[in-house]
């Protein structure tokens, strides 16, 4: 569903309307909710869970070519290809506060589940972060942790 990926919430809604349109569809593994994910459309996604339809935590994103948001092409590579397998895991790797935000406060979003690789939404986030620490203090020289 393009219209997530480029955050046309009311396009989203319109289509939700229609109950013979299947909001789970992917191309790939990717559908929707992944795509708002990783997109960071906090409206779309909000548009999205609010569909019973929707699983908050389908499984199986097909994301595996794409280059999470990081400003460093050395730390970009050791995540390239990383298969993503929660929306919320997602919106921890693209640094999306608001998507979390909408995604964490739906009970039925289990943030303890695991990506193929074992780790959870917040331990990818810390990854993430980690990675990009010496961004912010190029040149403090130390472990800044």
């Amino acid at each position: 569903m393009s219209a997530a990926a480029k955050g046309y919430t009311s396009m989203v809604e319109m289509i939700l309307r229609n109950r013979r349109a299947d909001p789970m569809v992917s191309i790939n593994g990717t559908s929707a909710i992944h795509l708002a994910s990783f997109q960071g459309h906090a409206s779309v996604l909000s548009a999205l869970i609010a569909d019973e339809r929707v699983d908050p935590n389908t499984v199986g994103c097909g994301l595996g070519s794409f280059t999470p948001t990081i400003l460093d092409a050395e730390h970009a590579e050791q995540v390239r290809g990383r298969r993503l397998s929660t929306p919320v895991i997602i919106a921890a790797v693209q640094d999306h506060a608001p998507v979390l935000t909408v995604l964490l406060a739906d009970e039925r979003v289990d943030p303890n589940l695991t990506d193929l690789e074992g780790y959870t939404a917040l331990m990818r986030g810390k990854i993430i972060s980690y990675l990009r620490l010496p961004l912010y203090y190029p040149t403090s020289g130390g472990d800044p942790l």
